[in-house]
C-alpha cells in the first residue's frame, strides 16, 4: 500500500484560481480564488488518494534569497487587491481541513516543500534508526544548504512506498526529482485529470539528470526570478557545456575557478580532448566574465531545508464546510458527500 503526501504551493494555485474565476462574487465580495482553490484541491484529492495533504505558504517579508540579492523576484506585478482579499479566505478554509499548513518567515513555499519531500524520504528509509527528522540537527538561522541523502541511499529508496505528488509550476523544484518517488501533477487544457510529471518525463524533455539542473539554470539565468545567466548563453549552450563535462563543476575546474558550491554529484566527463577545448576556449572568456551572477544564481536557486516541518495525518474535508455554506458554494458542499475517505482527526505526528 502506497503512503501519499500531495503538497501544494499555495501561492502558485491562489494566482491560478483568482484569474480563471476573476468575476466570481458573492454578495459583492470577490470569492472566485476561493472557490477555484477549493475546487481544485478537492478533484486533486480525488484523483490521488493522498494519505495527507500539505500546504506551502509564502509571506510577503524578505527571504533569505533576497538578503543576498535585493533584485530576486525584483519587477514582479504586485497581486491584485481582490486577490490579496481573498488569502484569509484560504488560509481560514486550509486551516480548517488540515494542521498541515506552514509557512516560515525567512523562507520561501520551494524549501518548505524541499522539506517536506525530505522528511517523507527519510521517514521510510531511516525509520530503523528512529531518525524522525532529517533537518532537525540544523543550527543558525539560516544554515547552508544541505542535500541529506547519499546517494546509497537514494538508490536503496527507489522501492519506498512513500510517494509525494507536489501542485506547482516553480521549476526551481525539479531539484526534487533527486528524491524517488516524487511526482508533479500538471494542469492540461481541456482535460479533465491532471498530467503526472515524473523523473521520466523531465528526462525525456529537457535530456538532463536532476542533479544537473541547478547547474543548467546557472548557466541560463531564470527570468522569473530575475535571476542572471551568462550573457549569451541560451538553452543549447548550456546543454553543450553539460553533456560534455558532465556538469558544471566540471567545467569550472577546467578553467581553474574554484567556485565553493555544493554541487550534488560529481559526473565522469563524456568527451574529452579537442571537443572540450573548443568549448573552453569559446565559452571560458564568457564564464569567467560572468562568474559572480553564475554563482549567485546557482546559490538562489538552491533549496534549503527549513527547520521544524512536521506533517501529520490530519485531513478532514467536511470541516471546511462552514467556509462553503457562507458562501453559498453549493456545488462545493455537493462533492463533499462524494469525497474519498479522506478523513482523519487523529492529528498523528507522521514526520
Amino acid at each position: 500500500m502506497h503512503n501519499r503526501t500531495l503538497v501544494i504551493d499555495t501561492s502558485y494555485l491562489t494566482y491560478k484560481a483568482y484569474f480563471v474565476y476573476k468575476n466570481l462574487r458573492h454578495k459583492g465580495q470577490p470569492v472566485g480564488a476561493l472557490y477555484g482553490f477549493a475546487s481544485t484541491i478537492m478533484r486533486l484529492i480525488d484523483e490521488v488518494l493522498p494519505s495527507r495533504i500539505v500546504f506551502a505558504r509564502d509571506l510577503p517579508a524578505p527571504t533569505w534569497r533576497h538578503k543576498i540579492y535585493k533584485g530576486y523576484k525584483a519587477g514582479r506585478k504586485p497581486p491584485e487587491p481582490e486577490m490579496i482579499s481573498q488569502i484569509p479566505l484560504i488560509t481560514e478554509w486550509i486551516e480548517s481541513i488540515t494542521n498541515n499548513v506552514f509557512a516560515v518567515e525567512g523562507y520561501e513555499a520551494d524549501d518548505i516543500i524541499y522539506s517536506v519531500c525530505c522528511n517523507s524520504f527519510a521517514e521510510q528509509s531511516y525509520q530503523e534508526q528512529g531518525i524522525k527528522d532529517v533537518i532537525s540537527a540544523m543550527t543558525g538561522e539560516f544554515a547552508a544548504p544541505v542535500f541529506p541523502f547519499t546517494e546509497d541511499v537514494l538508490v536503496q529508496g527507489k522501492n519506498s512506498n512513500q510517494e509525494v505528488y507536489i501542485y506547482s509550476s516553480d521549476k526551481d523544484l525539479y531539484q526534487l526529482f533527486m528524491i524517488p518517488n516524487v511526482t508533479f501533477l500538471k494542469t492540461v487544457k481541456n482535460q479533465a485529470l491532471h498530467q503526472k510529471y515524473s523523473v521520466t518525463e523531465f528526462e525525456q524533455e529537457y535530456d538532463l539528470q536532476p542533479q544537473q539542473w541547478l547547474d543548467y539554470k546557472a548557466l541560463v539565468g531564470d527570468g522569473s526570478d530575475n535571476l542572471p545567466g551568462i550573457k549569451g548563453f541560451g538553452p543549447k549552450t548550456a546543454h553543450r557545456i553539460i553533456s560534455v563535462f558532465g556538469g558544471l563543476e566540471g567545467f569550472l575546474k577546467s578553467l581553474g575557478l574554484d567556485s565553493e558550491l555544493f554541487f550534488y554529484y560529481t559526473f565522469t566527463q563524456k568527451e574529452t580532448g579537442l571537443v572540450e577545448q573548443q568549448l573552453l576556449d569559446k565559452y571560458g572568456p564568457r564564464i569567467k566574465d560572468g562568474f559572480d551572477n553564475l554563482l549567485m544564481t546557482y546559490k538562489l536557486s538552491q533549496l534549503k531545508l527549513v527547520p521544524r516541518i512536521y506533517v501529520q495525518d490530519s485531513l478532514n474535508l467536511e470541516n471546511g464546510r462552514e467556509v462553503f455554506e457562507r458562501f453559498n458554494f453549493s456545488s462545493l458542499i455537493a462533492k463533499l458527500r462524494n469525497q474519498p475517505g479522506v478523513v482523519n482527526q487523529s492529528a498523528k505526528g507522521l514526520f
